[in-house]
């Protein structure tokens, strides 16, 4: 059984990234996989430059549920991503309202705030881990299939990219 990167429960924007190997020694060309170091450290980055973006994001630590990392937040939303086999999903997951506040309400503003930047917040999140990917379909099996953004196509086939498998 075969499997891919999860999702928020409750995303209102969703982008795919995979994981880029890090260039070690630019004249050999070696590289090696991305690491946990080098995770920490794009998260750090992601989350500095989505707060110059953004400025009511603040970071935070948060399960949303099993797989789903919320790593900034702000009144109206959580913003995160979740990682498998070098696949990143990058998501927007609206807060509820809790209907007013100081007298006003203001009901369904989270969902409208996270309609209207939802998906440039995971574009610019997806784009802070590596090659920005378009989901293509999921099997029976639970893999997902996913192709370039930029149409540039890497691996030996040529095939575009799966949870499972990678580069093909």
């Amino acid at each position: 059984m075969s499997r891919s990167v999860s999702v928020a429960s409750g995303a209102v924007a969703v982008a795919y990234a995979a994981l880029n190997p890090v260039l070690v020694d630019e004249e050999s060309k070696e590289y090696r996989e991305f690491d946990s170091d080098d995770f920490d450290f794009a998260v750090e980055d992601m989350q500095s430059y989505l707060q110059s973006l953004y400025p009511s994001l603040a970071v935070c630590d948060e399960w949303l549920d099993r797989e789903d990392h919320a790593l900034l937040e702000n009144k109206h939303c959580y913003v995160g991503v979740s990682e498998y086999c070098g696949l990143i999903s990058a998501w927007v997951v609206p807060k509820e309202d809790d209907g007013c506040y100081s007298d006003k309400c203001l009901d369904g503003l989270s969902a409208h705030w996270c309609n209207q930047v939802g998906e440039k917040i995971v574009k610019a999140v997806a784009g802070c881990f590596g090659n920005a990917l378009v989901k293509q379909g999921t099997a029976s099996n639970g893999e997902a299939f996913f192709q370039p953004v930029d149409g540039v196509q890497k691996g030996s086939m040529g095939l575009g990219f799966t949870s499972k498998e990678g580069w093909l």
